[in-house]
C-alpha cells in the first residue's frame, strides 16, 4: 500500500515532468496511456499504471469504474494496481489531470493550471508539496 504521500508526489511529479496533458488532440480526450509525435504520454492515474498491467479497455472510464468493476476481466491486472493507493486521492488527481483539458488551449497554460489543481489537493489532504517543488525548480 502507497501512502497519500507517496501517490501525491508520483503522480505530481510526473505530471510535471510530462509538462503537457494525455489527450487525443482535436477532440480534448485524456487518455491514461497515450503515443504522440514519438512520447508516451500518461495521465495523472496513468503514470501509475506499468505498461504490462495497462489494457486499451480502460480508456474511457473514471478511476471509481477500474477500482470497482467486479464483471471487467480485463481490468483485474489494472484493479490490482491502482487498489494500492487511496481511492479518493487518487479522483482528486485524476481531476487534476482530466478537468483542466478543456479549459485550456497552450500545454504551459494546462500545467499552470493543473499546478494550481496539484497544491489544493495537497492543502486539502495535508500533504507536502515539497516533490513538486522540486519538480518545478528542475523545468526552469
Amino acid at each position: 500500500m502507497f501512502t497519500k504521500q507517496q501517490t501525491f508526489d508520483t503522480v505530481a511529479v510526473h505530471l510535471v515532468q510530462q509538462g503537457e496533458p494525455s489527450i487525443l488532440r482535436g477532440s480534448k480526450s485524456p487518455r491514461y496511456y497515450l503515443e504522440r509525435e514519438g512520447k508516451v504520454l500518461r495521465c495523472a492515474i496513468g503514470c501509475l499504471i506499468p505498461g504490462d498491467s495497462y489494457h486499451a479497455f480502460v480508456e474511457g472510464k473514471t478511476v471509481g469504474t477500474l477500482l470497482k468493476s467486479e464483471q471487467l476481466a480485463d481490468l483485474q491486472p489494472v484493479r490490482k494496481v491502482l487498489a494500492q493507493h487511496d481511492e479518493r486521492l487518487l479522483v482528486r488527481l485524476q481531476c487534476a489531470h482530466d478537468s483542466q483539458v478543456a479549459a485550456v488551449g497552450s500545454d504551459a497554460e494546462w500545467l499552470r493550471e493543473c499546478v494550481a489543481e496539484l497544491r489544493g489537493i495537497a492543502k486539502l489532504r495535508g500533504l507536502s508539496t515539497e516533490a513538486l517543488d522540486a519538480a518545478l525548480e528542475a523545468r526552469s
